[in-house]
This record gives C-alpha cells, structure tokens and sequence, in this order.
C-alpha cells in the first residue's frame, strides 16, 4: 500500500486515537483510584485501629509512581514526534525506521509497567482495606 492510501492514512489517525485514549485512559484510572482511596479511606477503615497503615501508603506511593510513568510516557513520545519531524524525509530512511522502534520499545515498555503498577497498588489498596 502506498502512504497516500486513505485506508492507510485512516489506519494511522486510528492508531493515533487509539494510544491517546489509552494514555487518557493510564492516567484516569490511576488518578482516581488514588483520589477516591484518599478521600473516603477514613470512612471506610478505622486508620487508628487498622493494623497495617503502611499498606495504604505503599499503595498510594505505587499508584503515584504510575502516573509519574504516564506522564514520562506523554513527555517521551512527543519527544519522538519531535525528532521524528525533524529528522523527516520523503523516504523512510534507517534513522526514520530507528526512531520508531525505539518510540514503540520506550513507550510501549513504559504502558506495561503502567498497567502493572496500577494493577499491583489496587491489589495492595484491596489487601488493606
């Protein structure tokens, strides 16, 4: 397929969608898990009987290193939108072809961990309460 196919140019703005709405997506879930646990955490449990307090801060310390990651993750792939435009060039050279994969490596690693974080500091939320 050519690049100026418009099923192709529409499978591009897809893709694009898409890994903004999960981005959105990280950051929203992790956000909120963190606000709501903050905010009615002493309606739920006694903090001053409950046993292990350091659960809730472990996990509140984890979900904030989530969306610490989340925000990395934004910064660093506009970092490479940026050197992508650049570097640009009508045929898709090897420094074109390196910037991508390393782009979809970073930030794809870094959604992973993403996902993992958010999932580990619910799981220690849960435990707690």
């Amino acid at each position: 397929m050519a690049k100026d196919d418009p099923y192709l140019q529409q499978l591009y703005k897809d893709l694009d969608y898409s890994s903004t709405e999960f981005d959105k997506s990280l950051t929203y879930v992790s956000s909120g898990i963190l606000a709501v646990s903050y905010a009615f955490i002493d309606k739920i449990i006694d903090l001053k009987t409950s046993i292990h307090n350091e659960l809730l801060v472990r996990s509140w310390v984890v979900i904030g290193v989530s969306i610490f990651l989340a925000l990395l993750a934004h910064y660093i792939s506009i970092y490479f939108q940026k050197l992508a435009i650049k570097y640009y060039e009508p045929t898709d050279t090897n420094k074109q072809k390196t910037f991508r994969k390393w782009s979809w490596i970073v930030i794809g690693s870094l959604n992973i961990i993403n996902v993992i974080l958010i999932f580990v500091g619910s799981l220690i939320l849960f435990y707690f309460i």
